[in-house]
């Protein structure tokens, strides 16, 4: 394999991986992503997935490890989510408040529509011989 990588870089090498980048492709594939020599696994970037590295893994693991995700009620302790849990109750009521008085506005006009209905209908009672 190494013979086909060699004149691969002859004809692409200028190109290949990331020239100006800090570190090489080979560097980035040894340090980030282990699992594919260690598996022996032929890897084409961005075939419709791409890969997550181990730093990102990583950082997820610290994320996850040192936050709470949850409830957000429990942010309450958090002097510094105080805020954002009353700006989140207030966006909640906001909405709430658009949709019952959208609520309100379509019952009014559905009374309207029954008493213009009912005098309509009284109308043509008035005017029809139903006999005695």
């Amino acid at each position: 394999m190494e013979a086909a990588k060699e004149e691969f870089l002859k004809e692409f090498g200028e190109d290949y991986g990331y020239p100006n980048g800090p570190k090489s492709i080979d560097d980035i594939r040894a340090t980030e992503f282990k699992r594919l020599d260690q598996n022996g696994i032929v890897y084409l970037d961005h075939a419709g997935a791409t890969l997550y590295s181990e730093l990102q893994m990583e950082a997820i693991f610290k994320d996850l490890t040192s936050s709470v995700y949850g409830n957000p009620r429990i942010l309450l302790f958090k002097k510094k989510k105080r805020l954002f849990i009353s700006l989140l109750q207030l966006g909640i009521m906001l909405v709430l408040l658009h949709h019952v008085s959208r609520f309100i506005s379509l019952i009014k006009v559905l009374v309207g529509y029954i008493i213009t209905l009912m005098g309509l209908l009284l109308l043509i009672a008035a005017g029809t011989d139903l006999g005695d």
